[in-house]
Protein backbone atom coordinates (compact mmCIF):
# COMPACT_ATOMS: atom_id res chain seq x y z
CA UNK A 1 0.00 0.00 0.00
CA UNK A 2 1.27 3.66 -0.68
CA UNK A 3 1.90 5.24 2.20
CA UNK A 4 0.74 9.04 3.30
CA UNK A 5 3.70 10.83 1.76
CA UNK A 6 3.63 8.94 -1.31
CA UNK A 7 -0.02 9.66 -2.11
CA UNK A 8 1.09 13.45 -1.26
CA UNK A 9 3.64 13.04 -3.60
CA UNK A 10 1.21 11.10 -6.80
CA UNK A 11 -1.43 14.34 -5.94
CA UNK A 12 1.01 16.91 -6.60
CA UNK A 13 2.47 14.79 -10.01
CA UNK A 14 -1.35 14.11 -11.30
CA UNK A 15 -2.30 18.24 -10.49
CA UNK A 16 1.18 19.97 -11.64
CA UNK A 17 1.48 17.30 -14.63
CA UNK A 18 4.42 18.28 -17.57
CA UNK A 19 6.34 21.06 -17.95
CA UNK A 20 6.14 23.01 -14.95
CA UNK A 21 8.22 26.05 -14.53
CA UNK A 22 12.04 24.95 -13.15
CA UNK A 23 12.24 27.41 -10.54
CA UNK A 24 10.84 26.02 -7.52
CA UNK A 25 9.93 29.17 -5.91
CA UNK A 26 7.88 29.73 -8.82
CA UNK A 27 5.39 27.06 -8.96
CA UNK A 28 1.85 27.75 -7.67
CA UNK A 29 0.23 26.23 -4.52
CA UNK A 30 -1.11 22.75 -4.84
CA UNK A 31 -4.24 21.84 -3.12
CA UNK A 32 -2.96 19.14 -0.83
CA UNK A 33 -4.70 15.84 0.26
CA UNK A 34 -2.68 15.69 3.04
CA UNK A 35 -3.94 18.87 4.87
CA UNK A 36 -6.40 18.64 7.41
CA UNK A 37 -8.06 21.42 5.50
CA UNK A 38 -7.55 19.89 2.18
CA UNK A 39 -11.38 19.36 1.53
CA UNK A 40 -12.59 22.42 2.82
CA UNK A 41 -10.50 23.88 0.50
CA UNK A 42 -11.87 22.20 -2.50
CA UNK A 43 -15.41 22.40 -1.63
CA UNK A 44 -15.07 26.38 -1.17
CA UNK A 45 -13.48 27.00 -4.33
CA UNK A 46 -15.89 25.14 -6.21
CA UNK A 47 -12.94 22.02 -7.33
CA UNK A 48 -15.62 19.49 -6.05
CA UNK A 49 -18.34 20.80 -8.73
CA UNK A 50 -18.12 19.11 -12.92
CA UNK A 51 -16.46 19.84 -15.22
CA UNK A 52 -13.21 21.07 -12.62
CA UNK A 53 -13.65 17.59 -10.49
CA UNK A 54 -12.78 16.13 -13.42
CA UNK A 55 -10.22 18.26 -15.20
CA UNK A 56 -8.16 18.74 -11.51
CA UNK A 57 -7.01 14.95 -11.54
CA UNK A 58 -6.06 15.71 -15.62
CA UNK A 59 -2.73 15.55 -16.14
CA UNK A 60 -1.56 18.69 -18.29
CA UNK A 61 -0.49 15.60 -20.99
CA UNK A 62 -3.96 14.37 -21.56
CA UNK A 63 -5.69 18.32 -21.21
CA UNK A 64 -3.10 19.17 -24.41
CA UNK A 65 -4.08 16.03 -26.43
CA UNK A 66 -7.61 17.51 -25.64
CA UNK A 67 -6.71 20.40 -27.04
CA UNK A 68 -4.61 19.54 -29.87
CA UNK A 69 -8.05 17.38 -31.28
CA UNK A 70 -10.60 20.21 -30.68
CA UNK A 71 -7.77 22.24 -32.58
CA UNK A 72 -7.25 19.92 -35.61
CA UNK A 73 -10.52 17.77 -35.96
CA UNK A 74 -12.83 20.93 -35.51
CA UNK A 75 -10.99 24.40 -35.73
CA UNK A 76 -9.28 23.36 -38.53
CA UNK A 77 -12.40 22.49 -40.59
CA UNK A 78 -14.68 25.52 -40.28
CA UNK A 79 -11.38 27.84 -41.37
CA UNK A 80 -11.35 27.52 -45.36
CA UNK A 81 -11.80 31.18 -45.90
CA UNK A 82 -9.00 34.01 -46.99
CA UNK A 83 -7.63 36.50 -44.39
CA UNK A 84 -4.90 38.25 -45.15
CA UNK A 85 -2.09 37.93 -47.84
CA UNK A 86 0.88 37.32 -45.36
CA UNK A 87 -1.13 33.60 -44.34
CA UNK A 88 0.29 32.49 -48.20
CA UNK A 89 2.85 34.65 -49.43
CA UNK A 90 5.41 35.04 -46.24
CA UNK A 91 5.00 31.57 -44.96
CA UNK A 92 4.14 28.84 -47.53
CA UNK A 93 5.26 30.65 -50.41
CA UNK A 94 8.44 30.90 -49.40
CA UNK A 95 8.41 27.58 -48.51
CA UNK A 96 7.10 25.51 -51.21
CA UNK A 97 9.85 27.95 -53.27
CA UNK A 98 12.39 26.32 -50.72
CA UNK A 99 10.77 22.65 -51.14
CA UNK A 100 10.04 22.22 -54.67
CA UNK A 101 12.26 24.49 -56.55
CA UNK A 102 9.33 26.69 -57.82
CA UNK A 103 7.32 29.69 -56.04
CA UNK A 104 7.04 33.30 -55.91
CA UNK A 105 9.17 35.42 -53.84
CA UNK A 106 7.90 39.07 -53.06
CA UNK A 107 10.01 42.37 -52.67
CA UNK A 108 10.57 41.62 -49.34
CA UNK A 109 12.23 38.50 -49.43
CA UNK A 110 14.70 40.26 -52.46
CA UNK A 111 15.29 42.72 -49.98
CA UNK A 112 16.19 40.90 -47.27
CA UNK A 113 13.64 42.00 -44.68
CA UNK A 114 12.10 39.22 -43.27
CA UNK A 115 13.91 36.50 -41.42
CA UNK A 116 13.24 32.74 -43.02
CA UNK A 117 12.83 31.19 -39.08
CA UNK A 118 9.10 30.98 -39.64
CA UNK A 119 8.76 29.59 -43.36
CA UNK A 120 12.01 27.08 -42.36
CA UNK A 121 9.37 25.45 -40.15
CA UNK A 122 7.30 24.83 -43.56
CA UNK A 123 9.78 23.90 -45.11
CA UNK A 124 10.48 21.23 -43.05
CA UNK A 125 6.52 20.02 -43.38
CA UNK A 126 6.92 20.12 -47.19
CA UNK A 127 10.78 18.23 -47.23
CA UNK A 128 8.71 15.48 -44.64
CA UNK A 129 6.17 15.26 -47.54
CA UNK A 130 8.44 14.49 -49.88
CA UNK A 131 10.70 12.04 -47.77
CA UNK A 132 7.44 10.36 -47.56
CA UNK A 133 6.25 10.40 -50.97
CA UNK A 134 3.36 12.23 -50.24
CA UNK A 135 2.38 14.40 -53.47
CA UNK A 136 -1.04 15.05 -53.62
CA UNK A 137 -2.31 18.81 -53.73
CA UNK A 138 -4.50 18.63 -50.24
CA UNK A 139 -1.77 16.77 -48.42
CA UNK A 140 0.36 19.86 -49.47
CA UNK A 141 -2.10 22.00 -48.08
CA UNK A 142 -3.41 20.52 -45.31
CA UNK A 143 -0.07 19.64 -43.98
CA UNK A 144 1.31 22.92 -42.80
CA UNK A 145 -2.23 23.87 -41.22
CA UNK A 146 -1.95 20.50 -39.19
CA UNK A 147 1.36 21.30 -37.85
CA UNK A 148 -0.01 25.25 -37.40
CA UNK A 149 -2.86 23.63 -35.39
CA UNK A 150 -0.38 21.73 -33.05
CA UNK A 151 1.67 24.82 -31.96
CA UNK A 152 -1.44 27.12 -31.66
CA UNK A 153 -2.54 24.12 -29.49
CA UNK A 154 0.60 24.67 -27.55
CA UNK A 155 -0.11 28.33 -26.88
CA UNK A 156 -3.49 27.30 -25.49
CA UNK A 157 -1.83 25.24 -22.67
CA UNK A 158 0.41 28.01 -22.20
CA UNK A 159 -2.57 30.35 -21.66
CA UNK A 160 -3.69 28.02 -18.92
CA UNK A 161 -0.35 27.55 -17.47
CA UNK A 162 0.39 31.35 -17.21
CA UNK A 163 -3.22 31.98 -16.00
CA UNK A 164 -2.55 29.28 -13.07
CA UNK A 165 1.18 30.48 -12.37
CA UNK A 166 0.34 33.75 -12.20
CA UNK A 167 -2.91 33.68 -9.86
CA UNK A 168 -2.88 30.17 -8.23
CA UNK A 169 -6.50 29.79 -9.02
CA UNK A 170 -7.19 26.45 -10.79
CA UNK A 171 -10.87 27.28 -11.71
CA UNK A 172 -9.76 30.97 -13.17
CA UNK A 173 -7.05 28.90 -15.41
CA UNK A 174 -9.39 26.53 -16.65
CA UNK A 175 -11.65 29.68 -17.48
CA UNK A 176 -8.78 31.35 -19.09
CA UNK A 177 -8.68 28.37 -21.06
CA UNK A 178 -12.25 28.37 -22.26
CA UNK A 179 -12.43 31.61 -22.90
CA UNK A 180 -8.75 31.60 -25.17
CA UNK A 181 -10.61 28.55 -26.64
CA UNK A 182 -14.03 29.75 -27.50
CA UNK A 183 -12.51 33.56 -29.17
CA UNK A 184 -13.71 33.88 -32.47
CA UNK A 185 -10.83 35.60 -33.15
CA UNK A 186 -8.04 33.13 -32.45
CA UNK A 187 -10.38 30.05 -33.54
CA UNK A 188 -10.62 32.13 -37.06
CA UNK A 189 -6.48 32.77 -36.64
CA UNK A 190 -5.21 29.27 -35.22
CA UNK A 191 -4.74 27.13 -38.04
CA UNK A 192 -3.55 29.81 -39.96
CA UNK A 193 0.30 30.07 -41.08
CA UNK A 194 0.56 33.40 -39.91
CA UNK A 195 3.92 34.36 -38.02
CA UNK A 196 1.45 36.27 -35.64
CA UNK A 197 -0.06 32.96 -34.42
CA UNK A 198 3.76 31.83 -33.54
CA UNK A 199 4.55 35.24 -31.71
CA UNK A 200 1.31 34.91 -29.55
CA UNK A 201 2.37 31.44 -29.08
CA UNK A 202 6.18 31.79 -27.99
CA UNK A 203 5.18 34.88 -26.06
CA UNK A 204 2.71 33.08 -23.99
CA UNK A 205 5.48 30.41 -23.36
CA UNK A 206 7.98 33.27 -22.15
CA UNK A 207 6.04 35.04 -20.12
CA UNK A 208 5.19 31.56 -18.57
CA UNK A 209 8.83 31.01 -17.59
CA UNK A 210 9.50 34.74 -16.62
CA UNK A 211 10.35 34.97 -12.93
CA UNK A 212 7.29 36.81 -11.36
CA UNK A 213 8.34 36.38 -8.15
CA UNK A 214 11.91 35.55 -8.21
CA UNK A 215 13.69 38.22 -9.85
CA UNK A 216 17.28 36.53 -9.11
CA UNK A 217 16.24 33.51 -11.37
CA UNK A 218 17.34 33.95 -14.28
CA UNK A 219 15.91 30.93 -16.75
CA UNK A 220 17.33 30.74 -19.82
CA UNK A 221 14.44 29.18 -21.17
CA UNK A 222 12.54 32.44 -21.15
CA UNK A 223 15.43 34.15 -22.22
CA UNK A 224 16.07 31.99 -25.36
CA UNK A 225 12.32 32.31 -26.04
CA UNK A 226 11.86 35.98 -26.11
CA UNK A 227 15.12 36.42 -27.89
CA UNK A 228 13.72 33.64 -30.95
CA UNK A 229 10.65 35.43 -30.86
CA UNK A 230 11.76 39.00 -31.34
CA UNK A 231 14.61 37.78 -34.67
CA UNK A 232 11.63 35.77 -35.99
CA UNK A 233 8.83 38.78 -35.84
CA UNK A 234 10.96 42.02 -34.88
CA UNK A 235 7.75 43.66 -33.28
CA UNK A 236 7.91 41.76 -31.05
CA UNK A 237 10.43 43.73 -29.08
CA UNK A 238 7.67 45.95 -28.13
CA UNK A 239 6.13 43.39 -26.18
CA UNK A 240 9.39 42.04 -24.36
CA UNK A 241 11.62 45.28 -23.93
CA UNK A 242 10.10 46.33 -20.49
CA UNK A 243 9.66 43.15 -19.14
CA UNK A 244 13.72 42.45 -19.77
CA UNK A 245 13.81 46.13 -18.24
CA UNK A 246 12.02 45.30 -15.05
CA UNK A 247 13.99 41.73 -14.81
CA UNK A 248 17.18 43.42 -14.84
CA UNK A 249 16.14 46.43 -12.41
CA UNK A 250 14.98 43.91 -9.99
CA UNK A 251 17.52 41.23 -9.86
CA UNK A 252 19.46 44.64 -9.13
CA UNK A 253 22.16 44.21 -12.43
CA UNK A 254 23.08 40.70 -11.19
CA UNK A 255 26.12 39.44 -13.07
CA UNK A 256 24.67 36.11 -13.50
CA UNK A 257 21.80 37.62 -15.01
CA UNK A 258 23.89 39.75 -17.36
CA UNK A 259 25.61 37.02 -18.33
CA UNK A 260 22.72 34.49 -19.38
CA UNK A 261 21.33 37.73 -21.42
CA UNK A 262 24.71 38.35 -23.22
CA UNK A 263 24.95 34.43 -23.94
CA UNK A 264 21.30 34.11 -24.96
CA UNK A 265 21.69 36.86 -26.70
CA UNK A 266 24.26 35.02 -28.82
CA UNK A 267 22.88 32.07 -29.04
CA UNK A 268 20.04 33.56 -30.36
CA UNK A 269 21.26 35.54 -33.33
CA UNK A 270 23.97 32.94 -33.83
CA UNK A 271 21.20 30.79 -35.30
CA UNK A 272 19.34 33.65 -37.31
CA UNK A 273 22.40 34.31 -39.12
CA UNK A 274 23.02 30.45 -39.73
CA UNK A 275 19.44 30.29 -40.77
CA UNK A 276 19.04 33.01 -43.06
CA UNK A 277 22.92 32.03 -44.64
CA UNK A 278 21.80 28.72 -45.49
CA UNK A 279 18.48 30.40 -47.24
CA UNK A 280 20.03 33.79 -48.97
CA UNK A 281 22.96 32.51 -49.77
CA UNK A 282 25.04 35.73 -48.20
CA UNK A 283 24.96 37.08 -44.17
CA UNK A 284 22.54 39.11 -43.62
CA UNK A 285 20.68 40.32 -40.37
CA UNK A 286 16.86 41.08 -41.70
CA UNK A 287 15.93 42.13 -38.08
CA UNK A 288 17.41 45.10 -38.88
CA UNK A 289 16.81 45.09 -41.98
CA UNK A 290 13.42 45.18 -41.23
CA UNK A 291 13.63 48.06 -38.67
CA UNK A 292 15.52 50.26 -41.38
CA UNK A 293 12.53 49.87 -43.75
CA UNK A 294 9.89 50.61 -41.68
CA UNK A 295 11.34 53.04 -39.33
CA UNK A 296 14.18 54.62 -40.14
CA UNK A 297 13.09 54.99 -44.10
CA UNK A 298 8.93 55.48 -42.55
CA UNK A 299 7.60 52.96 -45.33
CA UNK A 300 5.33 51.27 -43.27
CA UNK A 301 2.68 52.92 -43.99
CA UNK A 302 2.60 51.90 -47.88
CA UNK A 303 0.33 49.49 -47.01
CA UNK A 304 -2.39 51.40 -45.45
CA UNK A 305 -2.15 54.00 -42.13
CA UNK A 306 -5.36 54.35 -40.11
CA UNK A 307 -5.58 56.97 -37.04
CA UNK A 308 -4.12 56.66 -33.52
CA UNK A 309 -6.77 55.30 -32.17
CA UNK A 310 -7.95 52.71 -34.56
CA UNK A 311 -7.00 49.52 -32.08
CA UNK A 312 -9.28 51.22 -29.50
CA UNK A 313 -12.14 52.20 -32.03
CA UNK A 314 -12.11 49.26 -33.91
CA UNK A 315 -9.30 46.80 -33.28
CA UNK A 316 -9.78 45.12 -29.87
CA UNK A 317 -13.81 46.00 -30.12
CA UNK A 318 -13.64 43.49 -33.07
CA UNK A 319 -11.04 41.24 -31.55
CA UNK A 320 -12.29 40.55 -28.75
CA UNK A 321 -16.12 40.76 -30.13
CA UNK A 322 -18.69 39.74 -27.54
CA UNK A 323 -15.73 38.80 -25.05
CA UNK A 324 -15.40 42.72 -25.22
CA UNK A 325 -17.57 43.77 -21.56
CA UNK A 326 -16.02 40.70 -19.70
CA UNK A 327 -12.78 42.06 -20.52
CA UNK A 328 -13.09 44.87 -19.38
CA UNK A 329 -14.38 44.08 -15.94
CA UNK A 330 -11.15 41.77 -15.60
CA UNK A 331 -8.75 44.25 -17.10
CA UNK A 332 -10.21 46.76 -14.50
CA UNK A 333 -10.49 44.61 -11.43
CA UNK A 334 -7.02 42.42 -11.30
CA UNK A 335 -5.15 43.96 -9.04
CA UNK A 336 -5.87 41.14 -6.37
CA UNK A 337 -4.98 38.18 -8.66
CA UNK A 338 -1.18 38.67 -9.17
CA UNK A 339 -2.38 40.30 -13.34
CA UNK A 340 -1.10 43.51 -13.08
CA UNK A 341 1.85 42.74 -15.57
CA UNK A 342 -0.90 41.07 -17.89
CA UNK A 343 -2.36 44.92 -17.43
CA UNK A 344 0.82 46.51 -18.09
CA UNK A 345 1.66 44.26 -21.37
CA UNK A 346 -1.79 45.16 -22.99
CA UNK A 347 -1.57 49.03 -22.14
CA UNK A 348 2.10 49.36 -23.34
CA UNK A 349 1.93 46.93 -26.17
CA UNK A 350 -1.62 48.64 -27.60
CA UNK A 351 0.14 52.58 -27.03
CA UNK A 352 3.49 51.37 -28.89
CA UNK A 353 1.46 50.17 -31.62
CA UNK A 354 -1.29 53.20 -31.86
CA UNK A 355 1.40 55.37 -32.85
CA UNK A 356 3.00 53.48 -35.76
CA UNK A 357 0.83 54.63 -38.91
CA UNK A 358 0.57 50.94 -39.91
CA UNK A 359 -2.40 48.52 -38.08
CA UNK A 360 -3.98 45.36 -38.66
CA UNK A 361 -6.17 42.86 -36.16
CA UNK A 362 -3.81 40.35 -36.24
CA UNK A 363 -1.17 42.33 -35.02
CA UNK A 364 -3.10 41.85 -31.65
CA UNK A 365 -2.31 37.98 -31.78
CA UNK A 366 -0.45 38.94 -29.61
CA UNK A 367 -2.25 39.83 -26.54
CA UNK A 368 -5.04 38.10 -26.88
CA UNK A 369 -3.34 35.59 -24.71
CA UNK A 370 -3.44 37.86 -22.06
CA UNK A 371 -6.97 39.62 -22.37
CA UNK A 372 -8.38 35.96 -22.26
CA UNK A 373 -6.90 35.78 -18.96
CA UNK A 374 -8.68 38.72 -18.05
CA UNK A 375 -11.91 37.34 -19.08
CA UNK A 376 -11.14 34.27 -17.28
CA UNK A 377 -10.84 35.93 -14.49
CA UNK A 378 -14.00 38.14 -14.81
CA UNK A 379 -16.28 35.40 -15.34
CA UNK A 380 -14.66 33.98 -12.38
CA UNK A 381 -15.69 36.56 -10.26
CA UNK A 382 -18.98 36.71 -11.89
CA UNK A 383 -19.48 33.01 -10.89
CA UNK A 384 -18.68 33.94 -6.91
CA UNK A 385 -21.73 36.59 -7.31
CA UNK A 386 -24.35 34.47 -8.96
CA UNK A 387 -24.52 31.93 -5.83
CA UNK A 388 -28.45 31.81 -6.32
CA UNK A 389 -30.35 29.51 -8.41
CA UNK A 390 -32.26 32.60 -10.08
CA UNK A 391 -28.81 34.47 -10.70
CA UNK A 392 -27.24 30.88 -11.64
CA UNK A 393 -29.94 30.63 -14.74
CA UNK A 394 -28.99 34.27 -15.41
CA UNK A 395 -25.62 33.59 -15.58
CA UNK A 396 -26.35 30.26 -17.78
CA UNK A 397 -28.36 32.39 -20.16
CA UNK A 398 -25.44 34.81 -20.79
CA UNK A 399 -22.82 32.34 -21.22
CA UNK A 400 -25.11 30.37 -23.98
CA UNK A 401 -25.56 33.78 -25.55
CA UNK A 402 -21.91 34.58 -25.64
CA UNK A 403 -20.98 30.64 -27.02
CA UNK A 404 -23.88 31.29 -29.44
CA UNK A 405 -22.60 35.18 -30.95
CA UNK A 406 -18.99 33.56 -31.22
CA UNK A 407 -20.24 29.91 -32.94
CA UNK A 408 -22.19 32.41 -35.45
CA UNK A 409 -18.91 34.84 -35.89
CA UNK A 410 -16.58 32.24 -36.27
CA UNK A 411 -18.69 29.95 -38.70
CA UNK A 412 -18.79 32.91 -40.78
CA UNK A 413 -15.85 34.28 -41.16
CA UNK A 414 -13.83 30.98 -41.37
CA UNK A 415 -16.39 29.24 -43.59
CA UNK A 416 -18.51 31.73 -46.01
CA UNK A 417 -16.50 34.95 -45.61
CA UNK A 418 -13.74 35.41 -48.52
CA UNK A 419 -14.37 31.72 -49.09
CA UNK A 420 -13.49 32.17 -53.33
CA UNK A 421 -10.11 32.98 -52.82
CA UNK A 422 -9.37 29.99 -51.43
CA UNK A 423 -11.98 27.94 -53.68
CA UNK A 424 -10.65 29.47 -57.25
CA UNK A 425 -7.06 27.83 -56.32
CA UNK A 426 -8.64 23.94 -56.26
CA UNK A 427 -11.34 25.15 -59.52
CA UNK A 428 -8.04 26.72 -61.41
CA UNK A 429 -5.71 22.99 -60.17
CA UNK A 430 -8.28 21.08 -61.78
CA UNK A 431 -8.67 23.05 -65.04
CA UNK A 432 -5.43 24.09 -65.65
CA UNK A 433 -2.96 21.33 -67.69
CA UNK A 434 0.61 20.83 -66.73
CA UNK A 435 1.26 22.71 -70.07
CA UNK A 436 -0.46 25.49 -70.21
CA UNK A 437 0.20 28.87 -71.29
CA UNK A 438 -0.67 30.17 -68.25
CA UNK A 439 -2.99 31.73 -65.77
CA UNK A 440 -3.38 35.93 -65.40
CA UNK A 441 -5.00 36.98 -61.88
CA UNK A 442 -6.60 40.90 -62.69
CA UNK A 443 -7.44 41.29 -59.16
CA UNK A 444 -5.61 43.43 -56.39
CA UNK A 445 -2.46 42.21 -55.84
CA UNK A 446 -1.92 38.94 -53.14
CA UNK A 447 -5.68 38.25 -53.27
CA UNK A 448 -5.53 34.77 -53.63
CA UNK A 449 -2.76 32.04 -52.34
CA UNK A 450 -0.27 31.63 -55.68
CA UNK A 451 1.77 27.91 -56.21
CA UNK A 452 1.47 27.08 -52.63
CA UNK A 453 -1.98 26.74 -53.25
CA UNK A 454 -1.50 25.94 -56.84
CA UNK A 455 0.86 22.98 -56.50
CA UNK A 456 1.88 23.04 -60.14
CA UNK A 457 4.93 24.86 -62.08
CA UNK A 458 3.02 26.36 -64.50
CA UNK A 459 3.32 30.30 -65.72
CA UNK A 460 1.31 32.64 -63.61
CA UNK A 461 1.01 36.27 -63.73
CA UNK A 462 -0.84 38.78 -60.79
CA UNK A 463 -0.43 42.66 -60.44
CA UNK A 464 2.14 43.56 -58.62
CA UNK A 465 2.28 46.41 -55.90
CA UNK A 466 5.57 46.64 -54.38
CA UNK A 467 6.51 50.06 -52.38
CA UNK A 468 8.35 52.82 -53.62
CA UNK A 469 12.02 51.90 -53.68
CA UNK A 470 14.44 54.59 -54.61
CA UNK A 471 12.25 55.04 -58.29
CA UNK A 472 11.02 58.67 -59.05
CA UNK A 473 7.18 59.01 -60.33
CA UNK A 474 6.48 55.83 -59.05
CA UNK A 475 3.07 53.50 -59.40
CA UNK A 476 2.49 50.05 -58.81
CA UNK A 477 1.03 48.18 -61.71
CA UNK A 478 -2.21 47.46 -59.89
CA UNK A 479 -2.79 51.03 -59.69
CA UNK A 480 -1.76 51.30 -62.92
CA UNK A 481 -3.79 48.50 -64.12
CA UNK A 482 -6.85 49.59 -62.44
CA UNK A 483 -6.55 53.00 -64.35
CA UNK A 484 -7.65 51.87 -67.36
CA UNK A 485 -7.99 48.14 -67.39
CA UNK A 486 -8.64 47.20 -71.07
CA UNK A 487 -6.05 49.71 -72.72
CA UNK A 488 -3.85 48.04 -69.76
CA UNK A 489 -4.26 44.64 -70.93
CA UNK A 490 -4.49 45.45 -74.84
CA UNK A 491 -0.74 47.03 -74.31
CA UNK A 492 0.85 44.19 -72.49
CA UNK A 493 -1.16 40.94 -74.55
CA UNK A 494 -1.48 41.87 -78.36
CA UNK A 495 -0.41 38.93 -79.61
CA UNK A 496 -2.82 35.94 -79.35
CA UNK A 497 0.37 33.65 -78.68
CA UNK A 498 1.37 35.03 -75.59
CA UNK A 499 -2.07 35.06 -74.36
CA UNK A 500 -2.96 33.17 -70.94
CA UNK A 501 -5.26 30.10 -71.19
CA UNK A 502 -7.26 31.54 -67.88
CA UNK A 503 -7.97 35.33 -66.56
CA UNK A 504 -9.11 35.44 -63.53
CA UNK A 505 -10.78 38.39 -61.73
CA UNK A 506 -13.67 40.16 -59.80
CA UNK A 507 -17.34 40.37 -61.27
CA UNK A 508 -16.94 43.93 -60.67
CA UNK A 509 -14.08 44.52 -63.00
CA UNK A 510 -16.25 42.38 -65.89
CA UNK A 511 -17.71 45.31 -67.68
CA UNK A 512 -14.44 47.28 -67.65
CA UNK A 513 -12.33 44.54 -69.80
CA UNK A 514 -15.07 42.91 -71.56
CA UNK A 515 -14.03 44.42 -75.06
CA UNK A 516 -11.13 42.65 -74.35
CA UNK A 517 -12.22 39.02 -73.44
CA UNK A 518 -14.37 39.16 -76.33
CA UNK A 519 -11.59 40.36 -78.82
CA UNK A 520 -9.69 36.96 -77.48
CA UNK A 521 -12.05 34.69 -77.18
CA UNK A 522 -12.24 34.07 -73.73
CA UNK A 523 -15.30 32.57 -72.62
CA UNK A 524 -16.87 31.90 -68.71
CA UNK A 525 -15.90 28.88 -67.53
CA UNK A 526 -16.38 29.31 -63.98
CA UNK A 527 -17.95 31.74 -61.09
CA UNK A 528 -17.46 31.21 -57.78
CA UNK A 529 -18.94 32.91 -54.51
CA UNK A 530 -16.51 35.01 -52.31
CA UNK A 531 -18.35 37.62 -50.14
CA UNK A 532 -21.66 39.16 -49.40
CA UNK A 533 -19.98 42.20 -48.45
CA UNK A 534 -18.03 43.48 -51.47
CA UNK A 535 -15.83 46.93 -51.13
CA UNK A 536 -14.13 48.61 -53.84
CA UNK A 537 -11.87 46.70 -56.32
CA UNK A 538 -13.55 43.17 -54.52
CA UNK A 539 -16.57 41.74 -56.13
CA UNK A 540 -19.07 39.23 -54.62
CA UNK A 541 -18.04 36.83 -56.65
CA UNK A 542 -14.78 35.66 -58.92
CA UNK A 543 -15.15 34.83 -62.58
CA UNK A 544 -12.42 32.20 -64.48
CA UNK A 545 -12.37 33.23 -68.08
CA UNK A 546 -10.63 30.28 -70.36
CA UNK A 547 -9.63 30.14 -74.13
Amino acid sequence: MMNRDGESAVRRRVITGIGEASEKEDAPIIDDPTDGNHVNNITATGLDKFPFNVLNYLPESQLFLIICLYRVSINLSFVNTWFVPDEYWQSLEVAHYHAYGYGYLTWEWKYKIRSHLHPMIFHAVYSLLQAMGLNDRQVVLEGPRIVQCFLSSIGDLYVYKLSYKLTSNRILAYYSLLFHLSSWFIFYTAPRTLVNCMEATLTTMGLYYYPWKSPEVSPIVYLLISGMTVLMRPTAAIVWTPFLIWHVFRAKFSPLLITRLVGCGIVCLSINLIVDRSYYGVWEFPAWNFLKFNFLQNQSGFYGTHPWYWYISQGLPTVLGPDLLLFLIGFFNCEKKGLLPLQFAIVWTVGVYSILPHKEFRFLLCILPQAMIMCGSAIYDVTLICSTFGRKVILSAVFIGLLTAKIGMAYYFGVVHQVGAIGVMKVLHDLTPTNSSGILFLMPCHSTPFYAHMHKNIPMRFLTCEPFLGQTNYTDEADDFYKDPAGWLFDNYHLDRYMPQHVVMFDVLKPRIEIFLKTHWYKLCAKIFHTDLPEGRIGNFILIYCR
